[in-house]
């Protein structure tokens, strides 16, 4: 199940620190079960390199369609294209969870640094709507569309959307790991 439906809400609390390991592999710049997130960083570090974040925006803008099978099926299209200071990666989500149908249209910001800067989702469970907007800052601190900070997740870089592996492609390229290094990182999910 996903646990997106949970984490978009006006509850501060709904937000945790999740750490994850990322593994450089010979064979595909990452390891994932979704080829989609070894395709976009290919295609991102194609264009960048954290030498030089000027080339973030010689980014050619990638529209990117994919359905999930191992889980939830859902089908995903996705859009990652480059801004004046770093990336933006937008898409739109359809499946259907708990027997509704689900569609969620997520938003993130990032640098030049592949670091969050803003994260938006909106969300619809049926004929149930939320929302969700989030900034971080260069320290790792959150906060919500108020202005009031998210302690919860203080200190974590990247945001990790469950149902999307895109967000998979933002530790990544930000770390730019040597091929068998490993790193272990701490997201906002």
């Amino acid at each position: 199940t996903s646990h997106l439906t949970s984490h978009v809400s006006q509850d501060k609390q709904a937000f945790a620190p999740k750490t994850v390991s990322i593994f450089c592999s010979l064979y595909l710049p990452v390891r994932f079960s979704c080829a989609f997130c070894a395709r976009i960083t290919f295609h991102f570090s194609r264009f960048t390199s954290p030498s030089s974040p000027k080339s973030m925006s010689a980014l050619t803008p990638h529209a990117l369609c994919w359905r999930r099978i191992l889980d939830n099926n859902s089908l995903e299209y996705a859009v990652a294209k480059p801004l004046a200071a770093g990336v933006e990666l937008a898409g739109t989500i359809v499946a259907v969870q708990d027997e509704a149908p689900l569609e969620v249209h997520y938003r993130i910001e990032c640098g030049a640094d592949w670091r969050t800067r803003m994260v938006s989702i909106e969300q619809s469970l049926g004929l149930k709507r939320s929302s969700l907007s989030l900034t971080v800052d260069t320290d790792g601190s959150w906060s919500d569309h108020r202005g009031d900070l998210i302690h919860s997740v203080a200190g974590c870089l990247d945001v990790d959307l469950e149902m999307t592996p895109i967000t998979n492609s933002l530790p990544v390229n930000r770390l730019n790991l040597a091929i068998g290094q490993v790193a272990e990182i701490t997201v906002a999910w």
